[in-house]
Parts: C-alpha cells; structure tokens; sequence
C-alpha cells in the first residue's frame, strides 16, 4: 500500500546535464511540485546505495514528484543514473518521463565548459585526450537517445522529448496535464545559461503574433 505522503504520479529527468535541468526544477517548484535537483550529488550516490541495499531506489525522498540532474562527478567516479530509466520504470508503474535534450555539439560546448569536467573525465576514463572524451560523450549520447526512444516506443504518453532549443513550454504543460492538471507554464524559463528565459520569450512573441 502507498504512503498517504508519497506522490501518485513521478516525474523523471532522463537527459542529460547541460541540458535545463535546472530550469525545469524550478518550473516543478513554482507550481508546487516537490522536486529534488541533484542534491549536491547525494541524490545519485544514494540511488546505488540503494539498489545495494535492496531497497527503494527513491526511499531517500519519499515526498519528492520529480527527480532531476542525477549525476555525481568527483576525481574518481563519475555515475549518472538517470541511464537506469528502464529500473526506475519498473520500480515506479505510472511514473512520467521526460527526455530533455539539445543540439549535441551545443550540449558537448557547455560540457567542455563545465569546471574540470573534461579533466575529470579523462582521469576516470583512463585516456589521454580531450578529444577521446568528447568522443565517449558523443557515443553515450546517441545510445543513450536510442534506448529511451526504443523502451518507450508503445507508450507514447509517458514520455516527452523536449528540446530545449526549438521546444516552448506549451509542450511541456500538455505533456503533464493529464496527471498534474493545467500548470503556469510561464514559470519556465532557461536558467544558467546566456539564453535565460528564451524558451518564455519565444512563447510569448507567439502569442502576442
């Protein structure tokens, strides 16, 4: 039986970082859905704890709808569990999905960005060169796309493809409004990034046209 406390309906990012993870939390926030966004990294540790542990993979936030940026990067270890969509399917029936994406050069650009990602990468790796790590990112990439798009082939309601460079939100509300009932979908803005409330503006100037 369900804990009166927990959610009936979850919400799981599946894309992968640098790509609004942070935006869509806070749009899940500001229209009073719980979401949890990387947790300094805790929340992916604590997925495989879990698992180990032979326990609900999510036990560590029982109250939480929506689970974004599940990544940790340290010097030595690099796990990003939101690969695992295909388990946390299974351990949460009726759960939703959401495949945030993005060009993948652009998305390659932000990673090289990111502070000593590439150098982390290349120590964990175990390779010499910038170039055979973005190598690696672009493989895991388009295996990672496939696989969801193939796991979720017949059950086209339960998972959204976002782009979060030629997508508005009112993809996203439609998406979510069967379980979540019309949300303000102006609460979604592009965060940490120069293009800062683009995906807004864009919607607007479409509306006002």
């Amino acid at each position: 039986m369900q804990d009166q406390s927990e959610p009936k309906t979850r919400v799981f990012l599946i894309g992968f970082n640098r790509c609004a993870t942070t935006s869509f939390h806070r749009f899940f926030n500001a229209n009073g859905l719980k979401s949890v966004h990387w947790d300094s990294g805790r929340l992916a540790k604590r997925f495989y704890a879990n698992i180990g542990a032979d326990v609900p993979l999510f036990k560590d936030y029982p109250e939480v709808t929506v689970f974004s940026d599940m990544i940790y990067l340290s010097e030595t270890t690099f796990i990003e569990p939101f690969k695992e969509f295909e388990r946390i399917d299974r351990a949460y029936p009726g759960s939703l999905f959401i495949l945030n994406t993005r060009n993948c050069d652009k998305w390659i650009s932000s990673r090289v960005q990111h502070p000593r990602m590439i150098e982390r990468c290349m120590s964990i790796y175990g390779v010499e060169t910038a170039e055979e790590v973005i190598y690696r990112w672009r493989l895991e990439w388009h295996e990672h796309h496939a696989a969801a798009l193939r796991h979720f082939m017949h059950r086209p309601d339960d998972l959204l493809v976002y782009n979060i460079e030629t997508d508005t939100p009112d993809k996203l509300g439609a998406f979510l409004e069967p379980k979540f009932g019309k949300l303000d979908i102006e609460a979604f803005g592009h965060h940490n990034g120069r293009g800062k409330y683009e995906r807004m503006a864009k919607t607007k100037e479409a509306a006002a046209s």
